[in-house]
Formats: structure tokens, C-alpha cells, sequence
């Protein structure tokens, strides 16, 4: 992928949360970087994505709960089109990207500490196979792809937090 189509990428997931990212090795950055190695594409926007939301999410899906889709190699899906989207849900993945720069942090990411929203675990339970976490080192460039059921296997430690807004 050309740099011009990595800025454009980048441009597009960063646009549904109001960030521009310039430097290349920032948070948002690192969020492509991981979505590009494993062939995914950014969410769509405006009608396309609350079309996705209401057919291959289930309606149980929040536009914040996924950074992009892991479609099979060569299937393009035209999001406006709610026929198309209700033929192919089984096999739109939605991928939430969690990257860590840290220092000592396992080739099997053992150690990674990080935060998931309630949106986004409502999203894993509610869609299964269908949701996807990308963990993302940007110190060595590893990537690797969990289920919710996987990754709760895993799971060493859990606290639970409340972000509030007033």
C-alpha cells in the first residue's frame, strides 16, 4: 500500500473520533499499522455505517465499539446497499485494534494491560466470532487477532472501572 493510501486510511479512521494523527509513531498510527497487516478496511461512514450497525451488528453494536472490517480477500460490500450488507454479515468481521508501546510485553502480548469499553464487550459477546481485538506491539510490529472468548481464556487479572462525562 502506496503512502498516499495509508494517509487516507489513517484520514478515515481517525475522522470518526475528531483525531488527526501526523506523527508515525503515534496511538492512531499504530492503529492502521494493525489494520492494514491484517488486510482490514476502515468502518464506513454516514448511512453505510448505521446500515452496517442495524443489519450485520445486530443493532447491538455502538459506532465506537470497532476501529475497522475484516472482509474475505476480494469481497467488497457497498454499505448503502442493506441487501448486500444482510447477503454477506455472516462474513464481515468487526476488529477493535488495542496497541501498547511498553517495554517487556510478551511475544504473545502476556503482560499487556489495557482497557476495553462496554460497548466494545457488549459488541464481542453480542456478535461472538464476529468481533475480533487486534493486539498491536508497536516496538516490534506484532499483531495478533482474539475472539472475546479467547481472550477472556487468557485473561490473568480484571478490574472495572467507570469513565464519566458532565
Amino acid at each position: 500500500m502506496g503512502s498516499r493510501n495509508l494517509k487516507s486510511l489513517v484520514d478515515q479512521i481517525c475522522a470518526h473520533r475528531a483525531i488527526r494523527t501526523q506523527a508515525p509513531g503515534s496511538r492512531r498510527a499504530a492503529e492502521v499499522t494493525a489494520l492494514e497487516a491484517l488486510g482490514c478496511i476502515p468502518k464506513p461512514k454516514g448511512q453505510g455505517l448505521e446500515n452496517l450497525l442495524a443489519i450485520a451488528g445486530k443493532g447491538k453494536v455502538g459506532k465506537r465499539a470497532f476501529d475497522g472490517l475484516l472482509l474475505p480477500r476480494g469481497l467488497v460490500i457497498d454499505y448503502n446497499d442493506k441487501a448486500a450488507i444482510k447477503t454477506h454479515r455472516t462474513n464481515i468481521i468487526f476488529i477493535e485494534v488495542k496497541t501498547t508501546g511498553r517495554e517487556g510485553i510478551g511475544m504473545d502480548f502476556q503482560g499487556f494491560y489495557f482497557s476495553m469499553s462496554d460497548n466494545e464487550m457488549k459488541a464481542a459477546k453480542a456478535l461472538g466470532k464476529r468481533y475480533r481485538f487486534a493486539f498491536h506491539n508497536r516496538r516490534t510490529g506484532q499483531t495478533m487477532l482474539l475472539t472475546y472468548a479467547q481472550l477472556m481464556r487468557r485473561v490473568r487479572a480484571r478490574q472495572v472501572s467507570h469513565s464519566i462525562l458532565i
